[in-house]
């Protein structure tokens, strides 16, 4: 007898009810701490808010003006943030109040992408954890408009779609996976090479594993490589879809020098050498309980808190979840090779193991925890998928819970307690208003700016016309700094130079030195401010070094004279 419409809706109606009102739980802790803890994220971090914020505001700027990513400004990631950013503004206006409505929007939509994901590999109430979980570390992750979020965003929807291909073949499905990894690809090209790697090598396995049947014209069934290759061109098919239009366009109008540096030379050489940091001692913390003079509990509190610690514990559990998952997949593929139907239950974890490899890579270039996070997710959600099936066997279950047990005690206050702490000391952040200090700068439109910041950009604005350009540099230029590159986009005052990211070019070098003094002579820049707010900020890597180029200081020290100075900041004027 089927049930009667009346007794399935109300149903429906309540789940659907349960899902909206998780969102806007999300929305609304999100919203909360990026809004609240505005100043706080700022004074602890400055280089996030002024270097790696600004950078993006500022090419969605210049795209804006009309200027080509690559051919007129440097950029080091993929175009798709900066021409999105500039649609928004397009709208909504130029304001750091529209970038961070923009940035909120893209981090909940991601939040929703990891439940969607994880419902194909769990149940829907399980897949509540790995939402909170995404949640919790994005609201404590304070890099705003960072390109890594659409592009996760999009890759994942990507994963989700691909994922209902191998448990009902469609090619419409394939198509529509590798569109959405190609939208990944427009926001990050590494992004965009995980989850097409990850994909196909899903595909290939698929390939392998499942028994082919023949169809009704067919005698026998096509060989497995057959079916692959079938099978991968409408995925590359999306994604060539997505992807040709603008590739076409940037080899059209931007020399193949500049797309060669910025897609290809500066990821795989200088930026490693810019940014890398040391991997974590895998016996580092177990060192410093034992050599620690502090009582037992206060070691071990350092220990699950402290910053070092918990970047140990992001780092070093990833893999081993991957490894795990992957011996899990191994063993699965090998028993249910022989039952097609039971491999259902086997495509979810097997994808999600291979994305999380594979965004490993952003912490092998850079081991802090926000190039931990994409991958962590993953990872937490390869532990989910795990966890519910080792608890579902009757035979697995007593060690099951005590190897959830165990970790969970190592990586709840890395995954979970951290963050937490961390939103709610931003939270309770009250000294410094997000209006106080520029209020009257229209683009700032109350989020928070620096006292010396503000009071540096008003001084310029009232010296400078509208579109005058001018050059916004480091105290000194020998040594790879961040830059304030916030600056240009508050005071909407243009960059003479190509370089808002400097180190993108690598300012420390001649050549970038003498391209940015011959940037000056020909704007005639009457303006320069030099910033040592991050002057102290010094990384195993070549932030530390200093290259004894001094071709720009010393241009700027024999043309320009000092002014004023509103704390770290100095502003020059041509003699």
């Amino acid at each position: 007898m089927m049930p009667l419409p009346g007794v399935v809706r109300p149903r429906r109606g309540v789940i659907w009810l349960l899902h909206a009102l998780g969102v806007l739980v999300a929305a609304l802790y999100l919203f909360l701490v990026m809004t609240r803890g505005d100043a706080w994220f700022a004074l602890n971090d400055p280089a996030g808010r002024v270097f790696d914020e600004g950078v993006e505001l500022n090419a969605a700027a210049r795209v804006l003006a009309g200027e080509v990513p690559y051919r007129d400004f440097a950029l080091i990631y993929a175009p798709g943030q900066a021409y999105t950013l500039a649609a928004v503004f397009r709208l909504f206006g130029q304001s750091m109040a529209v970038e961070r409505a923009y940035d909120l929007v893209v981090r909940l939509l991601l939040c929703i992408s990891v439940y969607l994901l994880a419902r194909t590999v769990v149940s829907s109430k399980a897949a509540l954890a790995p939402f909170a979980l995404a949640t919790i570390l994005l609201a404590s992750a304070y890099y705003y408009a960072y390109t890594m979020y659409p592009a996760l965003l999009f890759g994942l929807l990507s994963a989700t779609v691909c994922l209902g291909f191998v448990r009902a073949p469609s090619p419409r499905r394939l198509f529509a996976a590798g569109l959405l990894a190609g939208i990944a690809t427009i926001y990050r090209h590494d992004v965009g090479l995980y989850v097409l790697v990850s994909e196909v090598a899903l595909l290939v396995l698929w390939a392998w594993a499942v028994r082919p049947t023949p169809s009704p014209a067919e005698s026998v069934p096509r060989p497995h490589v057959e079916r692959f290759v079938r099978s991968a061109w409408p995925l590359l098919a999306g994604l060539g879809t997505t992807l040709a239009p603008i590739a076409l366009y940037l080899l059209a109008v931007v020399p193949l020098a500049d797309l060669w540096y910025a897609f290809v030379a500066f990821p795989l050489t200088d930026f490693r050498s810019a940014f890398a940091l040391p991997y974590p001692e895998p016996a580092a913390p177990f060192t410093a309980l034992a050599s620690s003079t502090a009582s037992r509990g206060d070691a071990l509190a350092e220990f699950a808190f402290g910053y070092p610690d918990v970047v140990w514990a992001l780092f070093w559990t990833q893999p081993l979840i991957d490894a795990a998952g992957l011996l899990w997949v191994g063993v699965a593929l090998y028993r249910r090779r022989q039952r097609p139907a039971e491999l259902t239950s086997v495509w979810g974890i097997a994808l999600v193991t291979l994305l999380a490899i594979a965004f490993f890579n952003q912490a092998l270039n850079r081991a802090d925890t926000l190039h931990l996070l994409p991958s962590g997710i993953l990872s937490c959600l390869v532990l989910t998928g795990l966890a519910s099936r080792a608890l579902a066997a009757p035979q697995l279950r007593a060690p099951a819970a005590v190897a959830l047990l165990l970790a969970g005690l190592v990586m709840a206050p890395a995954y979970v307690w951290w963050p937490l702490v961390t939103a709610h000391d931003a939270l309770q952040w009250g000294e410094m208003a997000p209006c106080g200090m520029g209020a009257d700068l229209a683009r700032a439109d109350c989020v928070f700016i620096f006292p010396d910041q503000a009071d540096a950009i008003r001084f310029v604005q009232q010296r400078t016309a509208p579109h005058e350009a001018i050059f916004v540099g480091n105290a000194v230029h020998d040594r790879i700094v961040p830059n304030d590159a916030l600056f240009y986009f508050v005071a909407d005052r243009p960059n003479a130079t190509r370089f808002d990211d400097l180190v993108s070019g690598l300012v420390s070098t001649a050549r970038t030195q003498s391209g940015i003094i011959a940037d000056l002579q020909r704007n005639q820049v009457r303006w320069v401010v030099l910033s040592a707010m991050n002057q102290d900020q010094v990384e195993p890597n070549a932030m530390g070094r200093p290259t004894g180029v001094t071709l720009l200081d010393d241009y700027i020290g024999r043309n320009y004279a000092q002014v004023q100075q509103f704390g770290s900041y100095t502003i020059w004027q041509r003699r």
